[in-house]
């Protein structure tokens, strides 16, 4: 960003590579992550509630309804949200520093930030299907956590927790290289002076940008998985092409078809709270990383 009429030096990444080092370690960014994602948990949770209200009950997002009590339900989604918002930069860190200090691509352009993007999406994928099982289910019941993980054992066995992983796996991998690709590759690229090398314009606005985009492409994976995850423990989920047929079908049968797949597709408010969620996280992740050194 610009600060003070002097622009910040060139970033295609999120750190730097270490170079000369035998022994490459990752405390910092891990608890740089955590911190952004616990930050982001408290932060947004009104927002994130609202939302579930919102499609629970049908009523329109802007409703006194949905922002009572706006910290209702933290405590039961901390764990999920703080690791759901602060995983995605440290690994795209990780995988970015391994594709050019071990592989030797190179460290700027669009094809690494995709292939460290679409590498952290998927890793995050993996991590978080289980805990984000457990807590739709925990918002479709009203237990708690530990309750819920409880039943959908007793139900299902190990099932319920591995259901909609290639799913999970497949949006974030499709969210993670076209954020990354757009953000440190496309968009950097853009507004960097090539003579100077230097960012001309702040980049908060285009991490918006590149989010947003992200979430719109990915939009049908993530309502497939969300079929899948409100499929009960015992039954057999749909399949993601099952799932947006039937989408489509019954968006056929509506008097605003293109408004029904808006909602379905949770484009419009869901979109903006992830778009200006992940440039939000960035910058507290930046912060915290130059605070720990």
């Amino acid at each position: 960003m610009v600060e003070n009429g002097e622009p910040d030096r060139l970033q295609t990444s999120c750190t730097p590579v270490r170079a000369n080092s035998s022994k490459l370690t990752y405390e910092k960014e891990l608890l740089a992550g955590l911190f952004s994602g616990t930050i982001q948990a408290g932060l947004f949770n009104p927002w994130d509630r609202a939302l579930y209200l919102s499609v629970k009950d049908r009523t329109p997002f802007i409703t006194w309804s949905n922002w009572n009590n706006p910290y209702t339900g933290l405590s039961q989604s901390m764990l999920t949200r703080t690791l759901s918002g602060g995983l995605y930069f440290p690994l795209y860190d990780i995988v970015h520093e391994y594709l050019t200090s071990t592989v030797k691509l190179p460290s700027e352009g669009i094809l690494t930030s995709f292939l460290s993007g679409n590498s952290a999406g998927a890793l995050s994928g993996c991590i978080l299907n289980g805990f984000t099982a457990i807590k739709y289910h925990s918002w479709g019941t009203g237990d708690n956590l530990l309750t819920a993980a409880s039943k959908m054992f007793r139900d299902g066995g190990i099932r319920p927790f591995t259901r909609g992983m290639a799913t999970t796996v497949l949006r974030d991998t499709t969210f993670g290289g076209i954020f990354a690709s757009l953000k440190f590759g496309f968009f950097l690229l853009l507004v960097t002076d090539k003579t100077t090398k230097t960012t001309m314009f702040p980049m908060f606005p285009f991490t918006i940008l590149a989010a947003g985009t992200a979430t719109i492409v990915s939009a049908p994976f993530n309502y497939a998985r969300n079929m899948k995850y409100c499929t009960p423990p015992g039954n057999k989920s749909p399949s993601i092409p099952g799932c947006l047929k039937r989408m489509l079908k019954n968006a056929r049968q509506q008097e605003s078809p293109s408004s029904y797949i808006q909602q379905r597709l949770r484009l419009g408010w869901g979109t903006a709270r992830v778009a200006v969620g992940m440039a939000v996280g960035f910058e507290l992740y930046e912060y915290a990383k130059r605070q720990l050194g």
